[in-house]
């Protein structure tokens, strides 16, 4: 990252849009065939980080609020010891990987058959999104389903949305939950939980990094 990657970060217009981060991705990713939108959602993980540790040093200084008595307070993360959580075993998980890479398993509860796909840039992008429309048009929360909704490509072999919709709505929450933790397990993304001690009540938790703006906009 240089000094126009900081005039990027500091845009208002891009900041207002959110489309800060996305830009400063096309900036620094020299392979100009690369989109952010098509990456891999762990990968564009990884780089986020690589560039905030060349631009700035690995010392993430923000603010925390404790899991366990809630008090605020600032930790200082350390993002040179961030690890790659590599994918588990498919076989072990009961999980098989098609030749356009989509996963297939089946669910312990209804048994049936679901095939996901990887989340990429884009995904990610749709789903905040959603979120976004549905704050300003005060409609409740649907972060689980909404998810579902994206990494789902077919149910039982059938690959037409509104039966994927259908699913959704209405699969135990043993199986959703079941859904979503064996698609994490396969997944390579950058491990982001650290052990945090709170200065208030002493309490040790594992946390996950916060991204706040102090992450490519900090004080010092």
């Amino acid at each position: 990252m240089t000094a126009k990657e900081e005039d990027i970060l500091t845009d208002k217009t891009l900041l207002k849009k959110g489309v800060a981060i996305d830009r400063l991705l096309k900036n620094i990713i020299v392979d100009r065939s690369i989109s952010p939108d098509s990456l891999l959602v762990g990968d564009k993980n990884a780089i986020l980080i690589a560039a905030r540790i060349s631009a700035y040093g690995p010392e993430y200084d923000t603010k925390l609020v404790c899991p366990v008595c809630f008090s605020h307070g600032r930790h200082e993360f350390d993002l040179s010891e961030v690890k790659i959580a590599k994918p588990e075993n498919l076989e072990a998980l009961g999980v098989r990987k098609t030749p356009g890479g989509t996963l297939i398993f089946e669910t312990p509860k209804a048994g049936t058959e679901v095939e996901c796909k990887m989340l990429i840039g884009s995904d990610e992008k749709r789903m905040v999104q959603q979120q976004k429309n549905n704050k300003k048009l005060n409609l409740p929360e649907s972060n689980l389903t909404n998810q579902l909704k994206t990494i789902i490509v077919s149910v039982n072999g059938i690959s037409e949305k509104q039966y994927i919709n259908s699913f959704i709505e209405t699969v135990p929450a043993f199986d959703s939950r079941y859904i979503r933790s064996t698609y994490q397990k396969c997944v390579a993304n950058i491990d982001l939980r650290e052990e945090y001690v709170c200065g208030e009540c002493g309490a040790s938790t594992e946390i996950d990094v916060p991204f706040t703006t102090d992450f490519f906009w900090p004080k010092r």
